[in-house]
């Protein structure tokens, strides 16, 4: 299942899906989360956010695989 989540769309988008945080809507689609593995991918912050949140709904700290992104620093000024 795939269910397309945006944090802040904007009026122009015509966003007609879920809004809000990623990891809130797989909380709020499904309250019994043992016996799951999810992989997560995103930022820092985001998948800070997302793994006690999980967890907290029955996630097996075994099955929450996560690759965060980091910002890049970008080129050296001369």
């Amino acid at each position: 299942m795939c269910v397309p989540v945006r944090f802040e769309p904007t009026a122009d988008d015509a966003w007609t899906s879920r809004i809000g945080l990623v990891h809130e809507a797989i909380l709020d689609d499904s309250p019994d989360l043992a016996g799951c593995a999810i992989y997560a991918c995103g930022s820092v912050q985001m998948i800070q956010a997302a793994k006690p949140a999980l967890n907290a709904q029955g996630l097996p700290e075994d099955f929450c695989f996560s690759d965060a992104f980091a910002p890049q620093s970008g080129p050296k000024q001369a």
